[in-house]
């Protein structure tokens, strides 16, 4: 998933899709579910979605690390539908590679190439 969500950090429609055709036989629906609408959401560029404010810098960390906790919560609630708690999954999974990797402006980060 790391593949995933590093294109997705990047905004690479590309190769979003390419992992997403790769993977989406091997998850369950409701992880397949998210990721169909992470990809839906930077090909409309739909400045009005959560992920979209998420990875343009416009939520708090508090407010990202409040999402994190809510998917948490929902997914460990065994009383939620599968589909429903592998959704907030793949969310929560998200969420805490974003809150991970977040670029740190200033130092050697600046002069670093991806590899």
């Amino acid at each position: 998933m790391d593949r995933f969500f590093r294109a997705l950090m990047n905004k690479d429609i590309k190769k979003m899709r390419e992992i997403y055709e790769e993977i989406k036989t091997q998850c369950e629906k409701g992880y397949t579910k998210a990721f169909d609408g992470f990809v839906s959401v930077l090909e409309n560029n739909d400045s009005r979605a959560l992920l979209y404010l998420i990875l343009n810098e416009e939520l708090k960390k508090k407010e990202v690390k409040d999402l994190y906790m809510r998917s948490k919560r929902i997914y460990n609630d065994e009383f939620r539908k599968d589909e429903e708690r592998d959704y907030e999954k793949a969310w929560m999974e998200f969420l805490g590679y974003y809150m991970s990797n977040e670029k740190v402006e200033g130092g050697l980060d600046k002069y670093m190439e991806e590899r």
